[in-house]
C-alpha cells in the first residue's frame, strides 16, 4: 500500500517574533506597502504560439477599509480586429452592454483598450509610476503576452 500523503513545500520569509532589533546599518529599510493593486489575466489562442486574444484587468486602491475598485476593463491583441472580427465585435458588445460600480459609488462603462494602450495607460502607470502590486494568475506567462 502506498502513502496517500503528498509533500508540500512553502516558500516564505519569516522573522522571529522574539528577534532583537538591531541598530545602525543592520536595520532594514521599511518602505510602506504600495496602496495600489493591479490584477490582470490574459486569454490566448490554443495553437502552439499561444498568442494574445484579449485580457481583463482591475485596479484596486487599498486602504484601512479594504480594497476599493478604481478602474477595470478589457484589452485586446493588436491584430484581433483583423484576425478575429467576430471576437473583437463580441468584446465591443460586452463593454457596450455592461458597466462597473467603482468603489467611489460611481457607475461607468467598462473600458476597452488595445494592448499598447493598456500597457501605457494602465500597466505602466500602475506598475512603474505608482509602484502598485501586480497580481496575475500565471504572471510570467501573462507578462510575456503584453510584449508586442
Amino acid at each position: 500500500m502506498t502513502d496517500p500523503t503528498l509533500p508540500i513545500a512553502h516558500r516564505v520569509w519569516a522573522e522571529r517574533a522574539d528577534a532583537k532589533k538591531t541598530s545602525g546599518v543592520h536595520r532594514r529599510n521599511k518602505t510602506p506597502a504600495p496602496s495600489g493593486v493591479l490584477v490582470f489575466d490574459t486569454e490566448t489562442t490554443t495553437d502552439r504560439t499561444q498568442g494574445l486574444k484579449f485580457g481583463a484587468w482591475r485596479y484596486y486602491r487599498m486602504d484601512a477599509a479594504g480594497p476599493m475598485l478604481m478602474d477595470d476593463g478589457l484589452f485586446y491583441a493588436d491584430d484581433l480586429p483583423g484576425r478575429d472580427p467576430d471576437g473583437y465585435a463580441e468584446l465591443q458588445r460586452y463593454v457596450a452592454q455592461h458597466s462597473t460600480l467603482l468603489g467611489t459609488g460611481r457607475v461607468r462603462p467598462i473600458r476597452l483598450l488595445s494592448r499598447p494602450e493598456f500597457v501605457e495607460k494602465v500597466f505602466f502607470a500602475a506598475a512603474y509610476r505608482t509602484r502598485a502590486r501586480v497580481v496575475g494568475f500565471n504572471l510570467p506567462f501573462d507578462l510575456s503576452r503584453l510584449v508586442s
